[in-house]
């Protein structure tokens, strides 16, 4: 689940980037730029949120709900090396991790407070519903809940909402094949009563590759500001994406991370 939100983040946070000129010359402008960065903290913060995942869940599609919560009770306690405390109730693994600066994940996440996923099975949906209870992840105190359902352990449904510095909503599904992982759906991010949402299109990243290579993104800010980035094959080596608004299109280069450009 990594790969899914990080292909979030990277499209919200090309706001902590700077432009390149396009060929016809045009860069993004004080509004663009300020529609980008409504969502790159909230995102930073979903980007952690599967890393702490990605450390800490153990879910088989194939498998019954409590195999599944055992196998997420090893995975977490290995994780935490002994920091905070790991309990299990019924189909639910809890995890307590104490007041700031808490406890630092296998990937190097910093988490404090309480996080539980609790794991059921209704037919042959499996379900995993994650519980903030004002849990602070990247310094950011998060409470409420997301829920990721599967059939078959390779396409998922992402729905629920988090609040802190903003309201965010979640309503996605990711398919995971032998290729990569394609991410369709919308996240919305409100603070103050203004709403900025990104409505992802078929957006794929392959295994291994920096930044998705293919698919859309595109940003919306009540009825008069609409942006849309377009990946392509060279985005991965490049960190490069096209931007359009209207008739205006223009590049921008997506922030560094690890070994990427």
């Amino acid at each position: 689940m990594r790969l899914v939100f990080a292909a979030v983040l990277l499209v919200f946070s090309a706001c902590l980037s700077h432009p390149v000129r396009s060929d016809a010359g045009d860069v993004a402008d004080a509004s663009e730029w300020a529609l980008l960065a409504q969502g790159g903290p909230e995102l930073t913060s979903t980007q952690l949120l599967v890393q702490l995942l990605d450390d800490m869940v153990a879910i088989d599609g194939s498998a019954e709900a409590l195999q599944n919560v055992e196998s997420t009770r090893v995975k977490a306690a290995a994780a935490l090396k002994g920091c905070g405390t790991v309990s299990v109730m019924g189909a639910k693994v809890t995890l307590d991790l104490g007041a700031a600066p808490g406890c630092v994940s296998t990937s190097g996440v910093q988490v404090s407070g309480v996080v539980s996923f609790g794991v059921s099975q209704a037919n042959t949906t499996t379900t995993l519903l994650v519980t903030f209870g004002h849990a602070v992840l990247g310094g950011k105190t998060l409470d409420g809940e997301l829920t990721f359902s599967t059939l078959d352990g390779r396409r998922y449904s992402v729905t629920g909402n988090l609040t802190g510095t903003k309201d965010t909503q979640y309503s996605l599904t990711f398919t995971v094949d032998d290729r990569g992982v394609t991410l369709n759906g919308n996240v919305a991010a409100t603070r103050s009563g203004q709403v900025t949402t990104v409505m992802m299109g078929s957006v794929f990243w392959s295994a291994g590759d920096c930044y998705p290579r293919a698919g859309q993104a595109t940003f919306k800010q009540g009825v008069a500001l609409t942006m849309t980035a377009t990946f392509d094959a060279q985005t991965p080596a490049t960190g490069v994406v096209t931007m359009k608004n209207g008739r205006r299109e223009f590049s921008i280069v997506l922030p560094a991370y690890d070994m990427c450009p």
